[in-house]
């Protein structure tokens, strides 16, 4: 199946995760790769650049050994010799695919831009995914209704800049002033959670996209705790 054949079908598919055998790898392209990301599992995404459609194609893979890992048996069907498809439960949403895809394109040119220093501190975990919150944050905002978006939606893209931002200054600072970071980083992230709650609630974001950011945010506050308790441990308790 060539490239531009692949990318037929994916702007036309809303119900599956298809994964293409190439070589010894399984890749899922486009919209399979982004309902793989946000229903089986967060993986890195790349892109390649195609000359028949004029822009870059976004696709995940992982070795063909691995199928298990990521999916049961039960969970996809064998098209043919060289295409795995599992079935969505609910379909995916274009606008939202949208969203995501710019998303990537969004870190990746900030990526380019690191310097060496900021590079050290961006492959922190917590770093990473305070970051993916920003981005998807500030890009899931603009569908907010002028009725939410002021003060709900500015206060949300607020928060999500200034805990991005404490996350990455933990990593300049050691002892009492780091714990004073994280000290003022988690209560942004029970924020974050309470403010997409109601605006899912009030249908300004789909369930997807609260279910996702809401995982990540939890994530970004167990691994701050995990840094707090080691922290609390390495700081003296008091000075004589």
């Amino acid at each position: 199946m060539t490239q531009k054949e692949i990318i037929d079908i994916e702007q036309d598919n809303t119900g599956y995760i298809n994964l293409y055998l190439e070589g010894t790898f399984y890749k899922a392209y486009e919209q399979s790769a982004f309902a793989f990301c946000t229903r089986i599992k967060a993986y890195n995404v790349l892109r390649k650049e195609s000359k028949t459609l004029g822009r870059d194609i976004l696709y995940v893979g992982f070795p063909q050994t691995t199928l298990d890992k990521f999916l049961s048996s039960q969970m996809f069907v064998r098209i043919d010799e060289k295409t795995v498809r599992v079935t969505l439960s609910t379909p995916i949403d274009n606008s939202e695919f949208l969203v995501w895809r710019d998303a990537q394109e969004v870190e990746q040119a900030s990526r380019a831009m690191l310097t060496p220093y900021s590079k050290i501190i961006e492959s922190a975990p917590v770093y990473k995914t305070a970051y993916d919150v920003l981005t998807q944050v500030t890009l899931i905002s603009k569908n907010i209704s002028k009725n939410c978006q002021d003060p709900f939606g500015v206060h949300l893209k607020e928060l999500a800049y200034e805990s991005c931002k404490l996350v990455g200054s933990i990593y300049d600072v050691k002892g009492e002033d780091r714990k004073a970071l994280i000290d003022r980083a988690l209560p942004l992230c029970d924020e974050l959670c309470f403010l997409l709650q109601f605006l899912k609630d009030m249908k300004e974001i789909s369930l997807n996209s609260y279910a996702m950011l809401s995982e990540k945010i939890q994530s970004v506050s167990k691994q701050l705790s995990l840094l707090q308790r080691k922290v609390k441990a390495d700081v003296p308790e008091g000075r004589d």
